[in-house]
């Protein structure tokens, strides 16, 4: 944008970049705001399972990490079932949405769906994103300056 030499040119430099960064909003706000649900619920919960001291002839710390342990547990077993690994497998899509989340997964990680079914493109999809380098690169820093 700052090259632009127009109201016109500035206008749709912004609208390119709005259009790229459209989806990133919704996750990170997503995100955020379930992170603030969670240590909400979570300490009211925490304390709630706290007072539990002595059922069983346990302490209430126990509690706190068996309950929220478990239900833990039985959240990612369910998912491992529910959650498809590529589009290509995921029965509840059409073949227009498959191709369509393929080309996206293309246009994203650079690599199609087939490559990451063979392990030498697993090793690949996950050493090539360079922004994956530079937050690297970057925590090093900070955490040696800090």
């Amino acid at each position: 944008m700052a090259l632009s030499t127009s109201f016109g040119g500035l206008l749709a430099a912004r609208f390119f970049l709005g259009v790229t960064e459209a989806a990133q909003v919704r996750r990170v706000t997503l995100f955020y705001t379930l992170t603030s649900l969670a240590g909400a619920f979570g300490g009211i919960l925490a304390y709630g399972i706290g007072h539990m001291s002595g059922v069983a002839g346990k302490h209430g710390w126990f509690w706190i990490f068996a309950i929220e342990g478990i239900a833990m547990v039985l959240i990612a077993g369910t998912s491992f079932f529910l959650i498809q690994d590529f589009p290509a497998q995921a029965r509840f899509l059409s073949q227009r949405e498959c191709k369509t989340l393929n080309a996206l997964l293309f246009d994203v990680k650079g690599v199609n769906c087939i490559d990451l079914m063979n392990p030498h493109g697993i090793l690949w999809a996950m050493v090539w994103p360079w922004a994956l380098w530079w937050y690297v690169g970057h925590f090093s820093v900070v955490v040696v300056y800090s």
